[in-house]
Formats: C-alpha cells, sequence, structure tokens
C-alpha cells in the first residue's frame, strides 16, 4: 500500500506511542503525528538510548530512556537513520517491547514547503537510479555494489561479499558485531525478496536529484533480480550521504575496492541502455549532417530510416509523444506543422551518452536527461533557420529516459529499413 496509507494504518490502530530519536527526525515523526487527525493525544514521549547530551522536554514531551518505562505494549516508532535502526530494534526487543516500527521512511511524508507538500512519487528505470548516483562525475554510492556482492555471495556467485558487507556495515556504525547483525537481517530480506518479488508499492526515497537517501538493500536486490523499473519518493533533503571512493579506500584495501568498482563496471556494461533519437521529415535533407554532428559529442548506432503515409505518420507521432507530458494541443500544433514535409521520411537511432545526467521533470511526472535536453537544444537553434514554417521541436526528437527509449523501440520495430537508404551513412558497430 502507498507509504501515506501505510503510516494512518499504524497510526490507527495503536493507542498510545512513544518515538524513538530525540533528533531532527524524532520531531519530524511528531509534527507528522499531530498532523494526522485524532493521534496527537496518542504520543506519550521520547526515548533515546542515553540522557547525556539528550533534552529533558521536547516541546510538551518528557525524554527518556526505554528502561524507565513499565509500559512495554506501547508503539515505539524508531525515527533514526538506517545506520542505527538494527541495534535499537535488538535492544527494545531485548528490554521487552514487541511492537516496534522503523519511522525512518514516513518522516518524507508530506513537508514544510510546497515541494515537499507536493510528493513526488514517480517510477523510474533501475539503471536510471543507479546513474544518478554519480557526483561530479564519480560514482558516489559504493555501498550499493557491496550489497550487491553480499548477494552474490548468498547464491554462491563469489566468497567475499558477506565479509565486504559486515565490515562495511561495522566501519559505518563504529560497532563490531552490527555488521552480524545487519546480515542476518539482509539475509531474510533476500529471501523475501526471492519469494514474493519486488513489491510495488514499495517506495525508495531520493532527493530532488535522484540521490539515494533510503532504499540501498532494495536497489541492489532489484539490480540482481532484474527488475526493471523502481518507485521512488523524491523529497528535499540538504544533508548528503557519501559512500564514494574516498570513503571506500580510505577504510578498504585498495584489491577490495578494485573489486567493487570492476562488479560497478559490469553492471553498467550489461545494461548497455542508450538514448533513441528521431529525426523529423522537416529536416530530411540535413539527416546526414545532423547525425555526423551528434556523432562529434556521442556513439550513434542502429540507425533507420523510414518512409511512412501520412495516416502512419501521423499515429506514430501520437505514440511518440504518448508517454511524454506533453499537452494534446501541442502535440497537434507538431502535427499541423510538419504535414508540409511530404514524403515523410523518419529517422530513428540510438545514442550513447554514457551517463545521460537525469533529473526531475518540473512537472514532476517522470525524469529526463539533461544531456538529451541541451542535444535537443542545440540541433533546434542550429537548423531551424533552415526549416519553413518553423515550429518547436518539429526537428529532433529524444526520448527523456531508458524507459521511454525501449518504448520508442517498439513503436518502429514493426516498419521496415527504407530502400534505398535516404541517409547512406555507416552505422557504428
Amino acid at each position: 500500500m502507498p507509504v501515506e496509507e501505510e503510516w494512518k494504518k499504524i497510526i490507527d490502530e495503536n493507542q498510545s506511542i512513544y518515538i524513538y530519536g530525540a533528533g531532527n527526525i524524532g520531531k519530524k515523526i511528531l509534527r507528522l503525528i499531530e498532523k494526522t487527525e485524532n493521534a496527537a493525544l496518542k504520543v506519550q514521549g521520547f526515548l533515546v538510548s542515553d540522557m547525556t547530551g539528550n533534552p529533558e522536554r521536547i516541546d510538551k514531551y518528557y525524554v527518556t530512556v526505554p528502561q524507565n518505562l513499565s509500559d512495554r505494549d506501547s508503539l515505539i516508532l524508531v525515527a533514526v537513520t538506517d545506520v542505527y535502526q538494527d541495534n535499537i530494534i535488538d535492544s527494545l526487543k531485548m528490554l521487552g517491547f514487541s511492537n516496534v516500527v522503523t519511522a525512518y521512511k514516513y518522516s518524507f511524508i508530506g513537508g514544510e514547503d510546497e515541494w515537499d507538500s507536493q510528493p513526488k512519487i514517480i517510477k523510474v528505470d533501475t539503471h536510471e537510479l543507479l546513474l544518478c548516483q554519480y557526483r561530479a562525475g564519480l560514482f558516489n554510492r559504493y555501498d550499493i555494489i557491496v550489497r550487491l556482492l553480499a548477494i552474490e555471495n548468498y547464491y554462491g556467485k563469489n566468497q567475499c561479499g558477506f565479509a565486504l558487507y559486515q565490515k562495511m556495515q561495522n566501519m559505518r556504525t563504529n560497532d563490531k558485531e552490527y555488521g552480524k547483525i545487519s546480515m542476518q537481517r539482509f539475509i531474510r530480506l533476500i529471501q523475501s525478496y526471492e519469494k514474493y518479488g519486488y513489491d510495488e508499492n514499495s517506495e525508495l526515497v531520493v532527493d530532488e536529484d535522484l540521490h539515494l537517501i533510503d532504499g540501498s538493500h532494495r536497489l541492489a536486490l532489484a539490480i540482481y533480480f532484474g527488475t526493471m523499473r523502481l518507485r521512488v519518493r523524491a523529497v528535499k533533503r540538504e544533508d548528503k550521504i557519501w559512500y564514494g571512493e574516498e570513503w571506500f579506500t580510505r577504510r578498504f584495501s585498495m584489491d577490495e575496492y578494485k573489486m567493487m568498482r570492476e562488479r560497478l563496471f559490469m553492471v553498467e556494461k550489461r545494461w548497455g541502455d542508450s538514448i533513441k533519437g528521431i529525426l523529423w521529415p522537416s529536416v530530411s535533407e540535413y539527416f546526414n549532417e545532423i547525425v555526423e554532428l551528434i556523432r562529434t559529442q556521442y556513439s550513434v548506432t542502429n540507425i533507420k530510416d523510414i518512409v511512412l503515409n501520412l495516416e502512419k505518420f501521423e499515429k506514430k507521432v501520437y505514440q511518440v509523444y504518448e508517454v511524454d507530458s506533453i499537452a494534446q494541443w501541442k502535440i497537434n500544433t507538431k502535427l499541423k506543422y510538419m504535414r508540409q514535409f511530404s514524403p515523410y521520411y523518419i529517422r530513428t537511432f540510438d545514442i550513447d551518452m554514457g551517463n545521460p545526467e537525469f533529473r526531475i521533470k518540473k512537472a514532476g511526472d517522470g525524469i529526463l536527461s539533461d544531456k538529451g535536453a541541451r542535444l535537443k537544444e542545440e540541433i533546434r537553434n542550429r537548423y531551424k533557420g533552415r526549416v519553413q514554417g518553423y515550429f518547436s521541436d518539429i526537428i529532433f526528437h529524444t526520448a527523456d529516459n531508458f524507459y521511454q527509449s525501449r518504448y520508442i523501440d517498439k513503436i518502429f520495430m514493426e516498419e521496415k529499413q527504407n530502400e534505398p537508404n535516404v541517409l547512406g551513412v555507416a552505422d557504428e558497430n
């Protein structure tokens, strides 16, 4: 179920609630409870592991340690980051608390400003999400790759994944026992994923640049099991997570780090995704020239030239923009201007951009490639003066993302290559 419904169900089913964690996450959970209908009076107070450095009160609520509670049946909402969750949950259970829920993901419901108050929940290609974990050209989430290696160790594909995972978890928490506990929980998660598959309502949490905040185990599982699309919730967040080269080379041997880097390379090589490009009939006489211009920046392959009658051409244009957020009137206007360019030659091709630099669309209904957007703008500006009766976007179109690229591929799959080839330019293989 959606995370908002899940949250309401948890609150509705419990009459007495303690929040574990006196930091920002705990305070966010308190504000969320106060906004939830008939829930504010259910909060009994805050819990912390140690009173040292913690306040005696937060707002009107007392702060105490769990050992001081005689009530062991209340709901305990663990409002801390995932690094500390496992240890806290185990400690609470040893003290006799059985109704314990991790609340970190619920802290991203709603928000304090307009951006957060309208949550951006979108579907993202798994490969796209992994590529978004680069910062300034460097991969920043080798912890995901370590989790992938641990999954492969579980299935007998290597002998080092468990050890790397436990070492990483110990280093993250400065707790030599945490790695073993975390590994046991991860194995149970692997078994659950194998049995039930991907939960379509499960949400990974990312920031507005699609950098992962919560869900690294699930992303690693999606990579291993070949889950193509993931549901993500984009939220505003100022602090950043750093698990790049510097973090790992300071704590792991160079051989261990090289193993992670090589595994990342193999994952990206296996996908081999590209962005689909389409040249419209308005520039058919410049097809060769435009492709060569694109090739000065990127590799262009799988070139296909197609000629269509008007009825089929209009159908294809509507299909191409069907998965886009473009308004219907704009599509109709594009077609009005493109009808004059008969015969209706179309060229499709794949553009290998490496990392396409994805970002969330302003409308919040998906993601698009910044490199693709810049390339479209460059081609349009260069050729619009050569097109009689020019209207925006009747020269060159690129898919916003890998999902749209696969969709466009299917649209034109049934169409045969036109003979003779309009372009006559060699494919790159």
